[in-house]
């Protein structure tokens, strides 16, 4: 299984951060699947969709190179590399005697991957026949040839790209000291094939801190994973198997997990190690609902924008999923022009309420109007007062009180209203009540959170305006949607849908607020 070009890689990874897929153009889509970063869906088009578990482990990441270099590390050979040539570094350090300087690097820098590295000075002795300070040149090279294989100058791409120019391991070994070893906690990545019973034994073990035993037969297969790049550290004479680094192991199977009797490792467990895992496909792709009669719709917080952007898209964005699709901001200015002279507002309208973080906020927004309209005011959304702040969308209020609250005259129009949180807590929190896998930005960005930024979108194409104490609908928005498809889709056709977001924001007021007591009250 070849690697994929670093460009493709970075293109790739960028749309799946961003948009929730990459609509495959070329034929790397094994490694993505095999190294559990995303899985493959046929439709329209043929889409890559990330996993939950390649979205936890690599999100957020400073920049795209950062993310790449993370996603890079979960290939087992890849991986495996990097480490041998670290580990040639520190053997020869050791040969130098220059005990002081080895001991500061295993102490402080080094010491995530000293386990691993002293696995592999075991594992490199076994292979040559010699004791680890005897070894040539020649033989390190002979071992990372072999690990590397037909993929050699795939390697050295990846290496000019991601850690800086560097000829040799002593030359690139400050470079990965620097940007490779803080990312030791990302995992390495198999997808389940014969004999993966062993290697799921083990991952089962290691969270518990703890190796396997391992018998006669057994041995074989050891050095069959090791090869491959399993951070597997193994004593010949106890007969004891341990993982060294993090270790993901996908299957849809059933392990025999008491095939293999746990056992202390010989040397504590990395706590690294300790966060391995056995995945079951499925459940990582849980996310993405396919209809009958339709398209798949992803149900997560994908913003569907780059965090870096802070107005809404101009134009269509291309060859994006089309749960991400966004329509461009021109769409939407013929807002207050006829229905039938400008039909492509309403269309655009119909897509920003099917997306999963825009057709929310869109819901919210009506609820505070419709309550407001109908004199039943519940929400209110304010800005802080202080407008100088960077992100006065992240630092928004969300105010609420139940409607019909007992004891409130008609005209009392501040009582009763608590804050719950700041907007991106509370929408987080309505957000996972209605189902959405919570996905945070992928980079650093103005705002903080998915739904702040949001937000800051909504301004931008003038959905949303600032109204002395709030944020609200423009009125030019709230006209159009009355009246039409989009009446009867969007707000009688989600009413239930708003009905459930007061629900859970009564009970969170009444968290604030036990025994319906009014709280304190907050002037608006």
């Amino acid at each position: 299984m070849r690697l994929p070009k670093i460009q493709n890689l970075s293109h790739s990874l960028n749309d799946m951060v961003a948009f929730g897929g990459h609509v495959v153009h070329d034929d790397d889509v094994d490694w993505y699947e095999s190294r559990g970063i995303a899985f493959l869906h046929r439709g329209e088009d043929a889409i890559l969709i990330p996993t939950k578990s390649y979205l936890s482990s690599t999100l957020p990441s400073i920049d795209l190179k950062e993310l790449v270099r993370k996603t890079a590390i979960r290939d087992p050979r890849y991986r495996l590399y990097l480490d041998l040539l670290l580990c040639r570094v520190v053997v020869a350090i050791g040969a130098g005697n220059r005990w002081e300087r080895l001991q500061e690097l295993l102490e402080k820098k080094l010491h995530p991957l000293a386990p691993r590295l002293l696995g592999l000075a075991r594992w490199m002795s076994y292979r040559t026949g010699k004791p680890i300070l005897e070894l040539s040149e020649h033989d390190w090279d002979r071992v990372e040839e072999e690990v590397q294989g037909d993929d050699r100058k795939a390697f050295a791409e990846w290496n000019e790209i991601l850690w800086g120019s560097g000829r040799n391991a002593a030359e690139l070994f400050p470079l990965l000291e620097e940007l490779y070893v803080p990312l030791v906690a990302q995992p390495v990545h198999f997808r389940a094939t014969d004999g993966a019973c062993l290697l799921a034994q083990m991952v089962s073990a290691a969270r518990q801190g703890d190796g396997i035993q391992i018998s006669q037969e057994e041995s074989q297969r050891i050095e069959e994973w090791q090869i491959q790049g399993a951070p597997i550290d193994f004593d010949r004479e106890a007969r004891i198997g341990w993982l060294t680094l993090a270790t993901e192991l996908s299957s849809e199977d059933q392990f025999d997990l008491d095939g293999a009797p746990s056992r202390p490792s010989p040397l504590t467990i990395a706590k690294v190690a300790s966060s391995s895992d056995l995945l079951v496909p499925g459940e990582q792709t849980d996310y993405v609902q396919t209809e009958s009669n339709g398209p798949a719709r992803v149900t997560a917080t994908f913003l569907s924008v780059l965090p870096d952007k802070q107005i809404w898209p101009e134009k269509p964005l291309s060859n994006v999923p089309c749960w991400s699709a966004l329509p461009a901001s021109e769409e939407f200015r013929k807002v207050s022009v006829s229905r039938a002279k400008s039909p492509e507002v309403d269309s655009a309208f119909e897509f920003v309420a099917e997306h999963p973080v825009h057709g929310l906020l869109l819901q919210v927004f009506l609820a505070e109007t419709l309550d407001r309209e109908m004199g039943e005011e519940s929400i209110i959304l304010a800005p802080p007062l202080d407008r100088k702040v960077e992100c006065i969308e992240g630092e928004t209020e969300f105010l609420y009180r139940p409607s019909q609250l007992e004891g409130l005259a008609s005209d009392d129009t501040a009582a009763g209203f608590l804050s719950l949180g700041e907007f991106d807590d509370i929408m987080t929190h309505l957000g996972n009540a209605a189902g959405l896998l919570p996905v945070p930005l992928p980079f650093p960005a103005p705002c903080p959170g998915v739904w702040s930024s949001a937000l800051r979108l909504f301004i931008s194409l003038e959905l949303v305006v600032g109204q002395q104490d709030r944020w609200t609908l423009r009125g030019a928005v709230m006209d159009r949607l009355y009246g039409g498809a989009l009446m009867r889709d969007i707000i009688r056709g989600r009413k239930e849908f708003r009905e459930d977001l007061h629900h859970h924001l009564s009970a969170l007021w009444h968290e604030k607020n036990p025994g319906r007591v009014l709280g304190r009250e907050v002037a608006v």
